[in-house]
């Protein structure tokens, strides 16, 4: 039908409007005159006819009455024919006029709307007559994917343009809007059924295989309602990929892509001063370490976008580096930033960079963040951890950087494991380099980042992807969510605050059940959980909890001037003794004391569960339920 359609369209159209000319002209005439056409009028006739024939596809091909498929012809199609009919006979007029003629301009307005009803009318029953077809066609099979589109703007009227231009079997057939004035409404063929309070009932009178969101601007309160009711329905939900130039003759910008998980669980954009931010950001030399992982890249954006003088990205991943620097030039040009490759465990190599690029602001987001792997990995984590952090602190005060930012964890809280626990450490280095420095150190502590590299979000999808199972490690075990974005600008927010040795804890709002986590991710994909896509249970992993703890109690952090940013109350530290542990550390990590170096990351952080080296000559003593056992590497 559609081939039928572009082959006819154009030589269809120029027939058909030629004919109903030559009908306009003639019925023009014998109106005017009753029937008894004066034998000095009728002779006219063809002259009259074969002008506004000529006139009409000019002003046709003017107004771009030619170059639409007719099945989609629609409003704005519509009011180009007119103008175009309108101005065709305008024009007849006036050289009538002009010429003498003798063709009575009674006959020539009736001509007009014949000619104008005839060509509106026959474009309009040919598009009503094909969506027909379509639509009993749809009725006779199941292998349609029947489309329903939430908006029914310029976004949404582009998108139902290209799926009925697609041969894909998508077909949309309806809109649903909140606009009252167009509920009950035909646009391009389609029907507007109504608000988002009847897309339940449209779903299942329909039989709507797909729900389509082409909302410019749906925040996520917005699309968390249309996934629950499509959730119900057990309809799949995906979003069309808006345009800022909707280009009608370029369908194959279009894109169509499943909800991220971030737009249901992702809170309303934060309110930042702004200015507080571009006080010690904008014209300043920024250095970020781990700038190429997913927390450091997303410092590296917005530091230049608040204006930064110089971006020194710092990474030991080359093609991490590789990556940020390619997206940072295309994003912003180049010249205004740098990446550098090292690792933050060489202080010489830290000192030539710190020496070279004289940083005003140091963020500091290199770290090894994975649990279970640092369980099997210790000493890694206290080498990168602690004493990289360390080094960095160092160098920062050796070269009087103004402002220094830790990125810390949750896990930092009451840690059992040891990734918390040189997280935890690493916060009582900064501080205890920053009591004797004129530098500002700071450390933020939030949650898991949806979307991170290594995060459960990829790990789950990735999962789907292939099939399933999904894997969940307990049942009740629950996580705080940040998107990338919102956690930065609150960091970067939070380094406005810093004056010297505070922790921010940013408010993560309420945890998320990592199994409800999963569900979610599984009905995204158009996928029913425990049907189509397994989850199964694998019991907790090396050093991890089921809850994750963030401390937002008045007793133990203060409110700031942003809502979502606390101050830990923190007692005094003694920051001689810290110095000694730090050392103590440091020769047992040198000498391989495995067993001392636990002991001494325990004294410091008494929360960190290690189990000693059993005596040979003694019974062993049964290991406490759900306590990780520590490997030596």
């Amino acid at each position: 039908m559609k081939r039928f359609i572009r082959l006819f369209n154009l030589p269809g159209l120029l027939i058909s409007d030629t004919l109903l000319s030559l009908l306009a002209s003639y019925a023009g005439v014998f109106i005017r005159f009753d029937g008894n056409v004066p034998s000095e009028y009728l002779q006219n006739v063809p002259v009259f006819w074969l002008m506004s024939a000529l006139l009409l596809i000019v002003f046709c091909v003017i107004a771009g009455c030619y170059f639409n498929i007719w099945e989609r012809a629609s409003i704005s199609e519509m009011v180009r024919q007119i103008i175009a009919v309108t101005a065709t006979y305008i024009a007849v007029y006036f050289i009538n006029s002009i010429m003498d003629m003798h063709i009575p301009r009674g006959a020539i307005l009736i001509a007009l709307f014949v000619c104008m009803f005839g060509t509106v009318g026959l474009r309009m029953s040919f598009r009503i007559a094909v969506w027909g077809i379509s639509q009993f066609k749809l009725t006779k099979t199941e292998k349609i994917n029947r489309i329903l589109i939430i908006g029914a703007g310029q976004a949404g009227t582009f998108l139902a343009n290209h799926l009925f231009a697609s041969k894909d079997g998508r077909t949309p057939i309806g809109f649903i809007d909140d606009n009252v004035k167009l509920w009950n409404r035909w646009i391009n063929g389609i029907p507007v059924y109504g608000g988002r309070e009847s897309l339940s009932t449209v779903i299942r009178q329909q039989r709507v295989n797909e729900v389509i969101i082409a909302v410019e601007k749906a925040d996520k309160a917005f699309i968390r309602d249309v996934f629950e009711k499509c959730k119900s329905m057990k309809v799949r939900l995906r979003r069309y990929e808006t345009l800022h130039v909707i280009d009608e003759n370029d369908l194959s910008k279009v894109t169509i892509r499943d909800v991220d998980v971030e737009e249901l669980l992702g809170r309303d954009p934060v309110q930042l001063n702004m200015d507080a931010v571009k006080s010690y950001i904008e014209g300043m030399t920024v250095l970020v370490t781990g700038g190429a992982g997913s927390i450091g890249s997303e410092i590296c954006r917005q530091v230049m976008e608040y204006g930064c003088k110089k971006l020194i990205i710092f990474d030991f991943s080359e093609n991490g580096l590789f990556d940020i620097d390619n997206e940072i030039s295309a994003r912003f040009g180049k010249g205004r930033h740098e990446t550098v490759l090292g690792s933050i465990r060489e202080p010489n190599r830290l000192d030539e960079v710190f020496e070279e690029y004289k940083p005003d602001v140091v963020f500091h987001a290199a770290a090894h963040k994975h649990v279970p792997m640092m369980e099997i990995n210790p000493m890694e984590a206290i080498k990168n951890n602690v004493f990289g952090t360390l080094n960095v602190a160092k160098a920062a005060d050796k070269h009087k950087v103004k402002k220094f930012i830790l990125i810390s964890t949750d896990k930092a809280v009451n840690p059992p494991n040891i990734m918390g626990a040189t997280k935890r450490i690493a916060e009582l280095c900064i501080q205890m380099v920053g009591a004797v420095s004129k530098t500002e150190f700071a450390a933020v502590r939030f949650g898991n980042v949806l979307g991170s590299t290594g995060s459960v979000v990829p790990f789950f999808k990735k999962q789907i992807a292939n099939g399933g199972p999904v894997t969940v490690t307990h049942p009740e075990i629950k996580r705080y969510f940040m998107t990338i974005p919102e956690a930065v600008q609150l960091v970067l927010q939070a380094g406005a605050m810093a004056r010297g040795g505070e922790i921010f804890v940013l408010d993560m709002g309420e945890p998320v059940k990592i199994v409800d986590l999963a569900r979610t991710l599984i009905q995204l994909s158009g996928l029913e959980p425990d049907k189509d896509i397994k989850i199964e249970f694998t019991g907790l992993r090396p050093g991890e909890k089921l809850f994750e703890e963030i401390n937002l109690s008045e007793e133990e952090v203060s409110k700031t001037e942003n809502n979502k940013i606390f101050v830990l109350n923190q007692g005094k530290q003694n920051y001689i003794k810290i110095t000694h542990q730090i050392e103590t550390l440091r020769r047992h990590l040198k000498s391989s004391n495995i067993q001392a170096v636990f002991k001494t990351v325990h004294d410091m952080v008494p929360t960190y569960q290690f189990l000693p080296e059993q005596d040979e000559n003694k019974p062993e003593t049964p290991k406490p339920e759900n306590v990780p056992t520590i490997l030596a590497p």
